[in-house]
């Protein structure tokens, strides 16, 4: 068995102020402070003998305070030397694609063998779609394509993609990644039945995040399953 550490920065004692549009008072906890003592839990990770950090993608809120979480890792991987790495996830319909391929070469690179496993995700707060601008009724879609073209960039020295809502001319993501492996460690949360479908049928593997107790959990795995395996089915 090996065990992880996500480091989500949240700043849970500014919620109340947040609801309430409060901004004229200062938080209890400032934003800086709550990063500091992540930052601190992220540098025990190695130490404490865990094999892998992983972190999460959320904008706008206290929930979760990680607008990049290939950024935050890329930090991580420069001061460790053992741990792994993976995100859970990076929303795709929130990022050019081609730069998604980009940054997560990088940090195959930087990793330098340590592995990193990619979890993706549609998203599904509408306040972070308005604020990243994206019609939240498209994110099938992009996130679709998106998948696509990533694929495609750490796949292929050359690729292209003509879509609906991405178009890409032929060109290079470089560096190119380190691993030759790193499209087969794809995962998709599955954190809601319509997602699970979309998930097997694009062949990525289940990234399981919990949004609800675990008594209610396998009522919705089982009848999101059967779809899933009908989608995997017909691909």
């Amino acid at each position: 068995m090996k065990v992880g550490v996500t480091l989500f920065a949240q700043n849970y004692t500014d919620w109340d102020r947040y609801q309430a549009a409060a901004f004229d008072r200062k938080p209890l906890l400032s934003d800086t402070i709550a990063y500091e003592e992540e930052m601190a839990i992220g540098d025990l990770v190695e130490p404490l003998g865990y094999d892998s950090l992983w972190t999460v993608e959320h904008h706008f809120t206290p929930y979760t305070m990680v607008p990049d979480p290939v950024q935050l890792l890329t930090y991580f991987a420069g001061r460790t030397q053992r741990i792994d790495m993976g995100t859970m996830v990076i929303v795709l319909p929130w990022h050019d694609p081609v730069q998604t391929a980009e940054k997560v070469s990088m940090l195959d690179n930087m990793l330098r063998g340590r592995k990193l496993t990619l979890g993706f995700g549609r998203g599904a707060g509408r306040v972070e779609f308005d604020g990243l601008r994206i019609p939240m009724g498209e994110s099938r879609e992009r996130f679709l394509e998106a998948l696509a073209v990533v694929r495609a960039a750490l796949s292929n020295e050359r690729f292209s993609f003509e879509g609906k809502h991405y178009q890409v001319p032929e060109t290079s993501v470089r560096p190119q990644p380190r691993s030759p492996d790193l499209t087969e460690r794809m995962y998709c949360a599955w954190g809601t039945p319509s997602s699970m479908p979309m998930a097997a049928g694009s062949g990525l593997g289940a990234l399981f995040i919990p949004q609800k107790s675990w008594a209610n959990m396998p009522k919705t795995w089982s009848g999101s399953t059967k779809s899933a395996a009908r989608t995997a089915g017909r691909r």
